[in-house]
């Protein structure tokens, strides 16, 4: 082989490699990017979501349960929201970490333990303490979702939390 190939060969070599190095970068970036948007995007609903939740249903959820009007009136505007939006779930937790409301499991999980307490116990617990938070993204019941927990307050006071549950 010639020397001149051999400075060709390695040229076209190095140029290749530089170009799946920056289309791996440019990947990577775009990824990032899309995430970000996605994650904000699902704030924004939880933020809107919350602020349709009337502190008077939260208290008579928590007296009542599901025999309350309250329980109808979250149940109303959480399915419709839930429809709407093309989400996986919402789901509204007392600040006890109890679920008031579960779009997915309806009454089923009143009561319980919220599931978000062992997946995103911060991100939780920054809700419960006032802070707009999202989640890590997450395998949930075999589904890749990323969540956002947004406080539902009254009077200043956070009365309980409103986590959304989407896929990307």
């Amino acid at each position: 082989m010639h020397r001149t190939q051999t400075y060709t060969l390695a040229f076209a070599a190095a140029a290749v490699l530089v170009t799946a190095a920056s289309a791996l970068l440019a990947y990577r970036g775009l990824s990032a990017a899309f995430e970000g948007e996605f994650q904000a995007r699902v704030a924004r609903v939880a933020g809107i979501a919350a602020s349709q939740v009337a502190p008077s249903a939260v208290a008579e959820l928590r007296r009542f349960g599901a025999e309350s009007g309250g329980f109808l009136e979250v149940q109303a505007q959480l399915d419709m929201l839930c429809s709407v939006t093309g989400f996986e779930d919402f789901q509204l937790v007392d600040t006890t970490r109890a679920v008031l409301y579960d779009v997915r499991r309806a009454e089923e999980g009143i009561g319980a333990r919220s599931v978000w307490d062992s997946l995103a116990p911060g991100a939780l617990a920054g809700a419960l303490a006032g802070e707009t938070a999202t989640g890590p993204p997450v395998r949930r019941d075999s589904l890749d979702v990323r969540v956002a927990f947004q406080p539902v307050r009254e009077n200043g006071r956070v009365v309980a939390v409103l986590v959304a549950e989407a896929r990307p």
